[in-house]
């Protein structure tokens, strides 16, 4: 679950396919631009999804919870969990009131579809007032974590911290 470990898995291909010279120098080069742990940000980012059957909130041990803490920011996430958790109404609304920063995660081509998948949270009073958008069939975000994590941190962070649009994530007001 931590973005800076996905490279070893050069290491393991490397010694598959007979090139461990290679995966073990690519990999400290991958290394090397990875700066861990980024510069406090002092911004929180909520990831919620609603499915359907229930809101899903991250455990604070799952990828995505500490891809947010290596960009600097503040995961709210499942204390003590590992994977994506059920939880009521009422606390998924009580975090959203609470939380600035709400994380969509797009699988689709384009934004078209993002309303009707937002259209529970946007029918609250009272939501986050930004949207951290990231289309991962774009930008090619799962392929890029496996190997080029950082690049994804770096990205994150810079997003957060400049509010200008990156390679992976952008910050989109919501009208409340």
């Amino acid at each position: 679950s931590l973005p800076s470990q996905r490279t070893k898995f050069l290491i393991m291909i490397g010694s598959v396919v007979n090139k461990v010279e290679l995966a073990t120098s690519t990999f400290l080069e991958i290394q090397n631009e990875f700066v861990y742990p980024k510069d406090p940000l002092g911004k929180t980012v909520l990831k919620l999804n609603n499915y359907g059957s229930g809101w899903f909130q991250p455990g604070c041990e799952t990828y995505i919870s500490n891809l947010i803490k290596a960009a600097g920011a503040n995961p709210f996430c499942i204390e003590g969990s590992s994977k994506s958790e059920k939880v009521s109404n009422e606390s998924a609304i009580l975090s959203l009131s609470k939380n600035e920063i709400l994380l969509f995660m797009d699988w689709g081509e384009s934004k078209e579809g993002m309303e009707d998948r937002l259209k529970n949270i946007l029918e609250l009073d009272n939501h986050p007032s930004q949207l951290l958008y990231c289309n991962t069939t774009k930008s090619d975000y799962f392929q890029e974590s496996v190997l080029n994590s950082y690049e994804i941190i770096n990205d994150l962070h810079q997003v957060l911290k400049t509010g200008k649009k990156g390679a992976f994530f952008e910050l989109i007001s919501i009208e409340k």
